[in-house]
């Protein structure tokens, strides 16, 4: 996928698709500053994301007083101590390095999480395109395998930072096991949306009324209580500052028309918001019991990014809460034990107006139906085939030597080996993966809403020219057969790489280059008219209950046709 470390390959080919006159100078120097990584990478060089083993990182202070000092620069904000560091084996120098902050802190400073920025002295300083490294120490969650398994899932389906694993030695001492989670920055931006210049928001995961009320006083300026990360509208722009950061240069603005679209004007959704990028978070969300989210009960951490077609698309943040970590839905219950998280509705919310997305959203036949066949992929992916199981007891496997090594470990070994079948903790009761899981699959399963069998795609076909005909094709013509009582047929397509893509229905009527009436097969015609030679696209169809895509990873795997193919 996409996503993941880009090859060299795809680069040329993302410049080739999109006509390299059109490449902004700063993307393609973004690209080109990776070559030298993207050049070694094909020779073996270790990813830092690969999850296959351990990374080690070395990092050494001037200081012997280090975790005293760290802790005590955490009060003045971007304090950072200068430290020398190796990654895999590779060494920069002048990194700074502090705590990272919000609830993530903890009274042991030699368990607290760290982040490292390579290019605090050296701007230009970075490790394989990565400027900063967020070290995880994976709060509330003894099996270790949270953040990492729950990025794997999500990233089949969206854009979502990596995770992997370190060993840290600090001034030589062995300080222990950290996941490392990707940093939603410039880097992470470009790789995904081609652009990092967009208004770009952050609702932080340590939101908190209590904190609200603290730095801004109730009742400001009209503002409503508890507003969190709800993306409910306000005309006051200071009721929106108290539960969002702002990591752009500007866009408050684009925030505002977001959240007053978003709840007064949602038949104009589309074109401020990537609709479908956000279910499949909030399906996510939902089937991992991940409440930590715009899910829970502080509508908090994620990310809001607006790309160039004018579109902003909702990104997770951290996921160490995942699987019932986190126990608070909202809606007044307050923590729920591990029934409650098993049967939490696959529509959790679509009722409850403090939470539009996903009132708004569930509340619209089609988007709600989008919703729950993402669910059900998501299901069929990753759980129902134990997937989600086999690859959580691998993970674990990998890491036992270097948790049973860590002197600072949260948990010990016997709660780390249960993890993931029994609840660990007389207090927090953190759920065990495959024990909430195994619960919430047979739930999801026999909820009415997921017992739907879906329309099925087949043998999508474009025309070719002819053989020995001298008729040039001037147009795509493309046909797929479709199954299942299909309501609705439609090709989605776009002609470059930073469009959004457009869409055209398809027709089982005898007139649209589909074959005769009534034989299941649906075609459509794409007109260039000169304008463009090459296209990707997918199909979606819809019937009573359901709907599919073909490709089924559509978000990143598209079909491809060029006019200069097509008549060869």
């Amino acid at each position: 996928m996409y996503y993941n470390i880009p090859t060299i390959e795809y680069h040329f080919y993302i410049m080739k698709f999109t006509n390299m006159r059109y490449i902004k100078p700063i993307l393609f120097m973004a690209w080109l500053s990776q070559l030298p990584y993207l050049l070694t990478a094909q020779n073996g060089a270790k990813d830092l994301y690969d999850n296959t083993f351990v990374h080690p990182i070395e990092m050494r202070f001037a200081q012997s007083n280090w975790a005293e000092r760290l802790d005590s620069m955490r009060l003045y904000g971007d304090a950072m101590l200068l430290a020398t560091i190796k990654i895999d084996g590779v060494e920069y120098q002048n990194v700074g390095v502090n705590y990272r902050g919000g609830t993530v802190k903890m009274t042991n400073p030699k368990r607290n999480a760290f982040k490292i920025k390579l290019n605090h002295i050296d701007k230009n300083q970075n490790h394989q395109g990565h400027t900063q490294i967020y070290l995880s120490n994976t709060l509330r969650d003894p099996s270790m395998v949270r953040e990492v398994l729950t990025s794997e899932i999500l990233r089949k389906y969206m854009p979502a930072p990596r995770a992997s694993y370190n060993n840290l030695l600090v001034n030589g001492a062995n300080t222990g096991l950290f996941v490392h989670l990707e940093s939603v920055n410039e880097a992470f931006l470009q790789t995904h949306f081609g652009d990092s210049e967009g208004a770009f928001f952050r609702s932080p995961q340590d939101i908190r009324d209590e904190e609200r009320e603290r730095q801004f006083g109730s009742g400001m300026n009209g503002c409503e209580v508890k507003l969190f990360g709800s993306l409910r509208y306000s005309e006051h722009p200071n009721c929106y500052t108290p539960y969002f950061e702002l990591l752009s240069k500007s866009g408050w603005d684009d925030l505002m028309t977001l959240t007053k679209i978003l709840n007064e004007k949602t038949e104009l959704l589309e074109q401020v918001l990537n609709v479908d990028r956000v279910l499949w978070l909030l399906a996510f969300n939902n089937v991992t019991a991940s409440l930590n989210s715009y899910s829970g009960s502080y509508s908090s951490n994620y990310y809001l990014y607006k790309d160039k077609t004018g579109r902003f698309s909702m990104l997770a943040g951290d996921m160490n809460f995942a699987f019932g970590s986190f126990k608070n839905a909202g809606e007044g219950k307050g923590d729920l034990d591990l029934q409650g998280l098993s049967e939490l509705p696959p529509n959790l919310h679509q009722e409850n107006l403090a939470k539009p997305l996903i009132f708004k959203l569930l509340n619209i036949p089609s988007y709600k139906k989008v919703y729950f066949s993402h669910v059900k992929q998501i299901l069929t992916d990753c759980f129902e085939n134990d997937w989600y199981e086999k690859r959580a007891q691998t993970l674990q496997s990998m890491i036992q030597t270097n948790f049973v090594n860590d002197p600072n470990k949260s948990y010990q070994l016997a709660d780390f080996q249960k993890s993931l079948n029994a609840t660990v903790g007389e207090r927090s009761k953190i759920p065990g993966i495959v024990e909430l899981m195994s619960k919430r699959i047979k739930f999801l399963k026999r909820t009415p809403e997921l017992n739907f069998i879906p329309p099925a795609i087949s043998d999508i076909r474009i025309t070719n020219r002819e053989k020995f005909s001298n008729k040039t094709v001037t147009a795509f013509h493309i046909k797929a057969k479709v199954d299942r009582f299909p309501k609705i047929v439609r090709l989605y397509y776009r002609t470059n790489v930073s469009e959004s893509f457009k869409s055209v229905g398809m027709q089982d009527d005898g007139k649209s280059h589909d074959g005769e009436q009534g034989d299941k097969i649906f075609g459509a015609v794409i007109e260039p008219n000169g304008q463009f030679e090459a296209i990707e696209y997918y199909v979606v169809a819809e019937n009573g209950v359901g709907i599919s895509y073909e490709p089924a990873n559509y978000m990143f795997q598209t079909l491809k046709a060029n006019l200069k193919e097509l008549n060869k």
